[in-house]
């Protein structure tokens, strides 16, 4: 199990249900390229994947942009790891 570190801001989707629903509810196309900001343990993704044409994840967490890369290992996802300095000059 994955604990979320207060320190970033994370707060992770525990229920699989609710990712497919959200993944659903946003009609993606098998065309669609989707930016995911902050995957975390990758329950959203997972649903994006099976609807999506590609998911470009960006995560600011080092551990677990490492556990993304081994769970999606795939040519439709792709995957960013984000610095402080970054997120807070863009965001």
């Amino acid at each position: 199990m994955t604990l979320a570190k207060k320190s970033l801001g994370q707060n992770f989707l525990m229920h699989a249900r609710i990712a497919e629903r959200i993944a659903l509810v946003a009609k993606l196309s098998p065309d669609t390229v989707v930016f995911e900001i902050g995957p975390g343990t990758g329950k959203l993704t997972r649903e994006l994947l099976k609807l999506a044409r590609k998911v470009i994840a960006l995560e600011a967490d080092y551990e677990l942009f490492l556990k993304l890369q081994t769970k999606f290992c795939t040519r439709n996802f792709k995957w960013s790891i984000g610095t402080r300095a970054w997120r807070h000059s863009y965001f």
